[in-house]
């Protein structure tokens, strides 16, 4: 079969390196998390299927967002997972979400854009 996008064959292992994500169906994205490669995203050719444990089905995932290696550890010594508190001063996001001081909050992965 021919080789995938980004070299991949299906049956590699990768790790998944963007911000955590879930979806309503229950399925869901973790910073480090450790998946296989399924096959290629129809009509991607910056993207893979992968899955991942605990996953009803494959998510297709950027070529950005993968890596062969185990991701580094994220800035500061945190944790995906891990609860954090905001105490930076009061912004609101261009998407609307605002940030409050004291406000918790869960790290999700290495920081991004808004």
């Amino acid at each position: 079969p021919p080789q995938l996008p980004g070299g991949y064959n299906v049956g590699d292992h990768v790790y998944f390196s963007g911000r955590s994500e879930f979806f309503d169906d229950g399925d869901k994205l973790v910073h480090g998390q450790r998946g296989v490669v399924t096959g290629r995203v129809v009509g991607e050719d910056g993207e893979v299927a992968v899955k991942f444990p605990g996953n009803t089905e494959s998510i297709d995932c950027y070529l950005s967002e993968l890596s062969p290696d185990r991701p580094p550890p994220l800035p500061g010594g945190y944790s995906v997972g891990e609860q954090v508190y905001y105490t930076g001063g009061a912004e609101k996001k261009k998407n609307g979400d605002r940030l409050v001081y004291g406000a918790r909050a869960e790290v999700a992965g290495p920081a991004g854009g808004d």
